[in-house]
């Protein structure tokens, strides 16, 4: 699964990752909190835009693996984010979701 943090990343997901076979993005991020959580069977997350060191208080295992980059010079909110790995939920999806979501 895909989590963003913010309905930019994961409208950007949703646009352009079936063509590579990735999975919806879930986000707690505004509305996009309301499409739904993961399901409590789901234990590894491939995260973009949250603080690895936010994300240990959900997940036992946090492994930074890159960071996003548009690769065109353009300047913008993304660019630079984390793409973190996320494994072994510290509480099921039921409890965790709750906690993510936010607005601004």
């Amino acid at each position: 699964m895909i989590l963003t943090s913010n309905y930019g990343e994961a409208g950007a997901v949703d646009r352009y990752g079936p063509a590579i076979g990735l999975p919806d993005a879930l986000s707690g991020h505004n509305s996009f909190w309301w499409w739904g959580r993961p399901p409590n069977d789901a234990t590894t997350a491939v995260v973009i835009g949250y603080d690895p060191s936010y994300l240990r208080r959900f997940f036992s295992s946090v492994r930074l693996a890159g960071h996003l980059a548009n690769g065109l010079g353009v300047a913008d909110d993304e660019e630079g984010q984390p793409i973190v790995v996320a494994t072994g939920p510290r509480a099921p999806w039921s409890t965790i979701w709750p906690q993510l979501r936010h607005y601004g």
